[in-house]
């Protein structure tokens, strides 16, 4: 596939699509409910991820060959999707109790107590949507100017800071105590731990902060 198609199937993929696919464990129960609550836009599955392409499930593709074999390389489903939503600037759709898996990459949840109406979740799944797309150049284009100069540690702190700031969108809903329901999840400093920072601009688009949906 040429250079060209893969930009323009990308381009067309984020703008439909609803969030990028962590699934633990693949069944029928789990991709019924998921097709139910997700009818209206597509959800974006990783490459690895071994789920049949049919309304509103579709198959992403890498971006680059630079960025694949650096998702690959880890072995980890939880870093490809963290990755692959930062690329489609879009959230991680996920299950709770799947979130284990996403929560070492977690710099900020939102608790909720109750369960949430349609209405409800379908209203905070945009919001979601809109806090990565507003974060998104802000949070690229920093974490790559500080890893170029081995400023970790202020790159790690203004990110938590930009975030405490936008968690105040989810004001409807958030509460002191109870279950995570949108974390912000951020690779950056993962990154820096695992990568020569002469590979670092072919990996841009991973460094994105991205929240993640919680469903249950």
């Amino acid at each position: 596939m040429s250079n060209t198609i893969n930009l323009a199937e990308i381009a067309w993929i984020i703008k439909n699509l609803r969030g990028v696919l962590y699934l633990k464990e693949v069944n029928e129960e789990r991709l019924n409910f998921l097709s139910k609550k997700f009818r209206y836009r597509n959800i974006g599955i990783p490459p690895t991820l071994n789920i049949k392409e049919k309304k509103p499930f579709i198959k992403l593709i890498y971006p680059s060959k630079t960025i694949e074999e650096f998702i690959l390389s880890f072995k980890n489903p939880a870093i490809e999707s963290i990755s692959l939503a930062s690329c489609y600037v879009s959230p991680v759709i996920a299950f709770l109790e799947d979130y284990k898996d996403l929560k070492p990459f977690a710099i900020e949840e939102v608790k909720i107590e109750d369960k949430l109406t349609d209405k409800e979740l379908k209203r905070h799944l945009r919001i979601a949507d809109y806090a990565v797309i507003d974060i998104y150049h802000w949070s690229t284009n920093f974490a790559y100017e500080c890893l170029k100069k081995g400023d970790i540690e202020n790159m790690i702190e203004k990110r938590r800071e930009r975030v405490k700031q936008d968690i105040k969108r989810y004001w409807r809903i958030s509460k002191e105590q109870g279950r995570a329901f949108i974390a912000y999840l951020d690779l950056a400093d993962f990154i820096a731990k695992h990568l020569e920072i002469k590979k670092l601009e072919p990996l841009k688009a991973t460094l994105s902060i991205v929240t993640a949906v919680l469903v249950i």
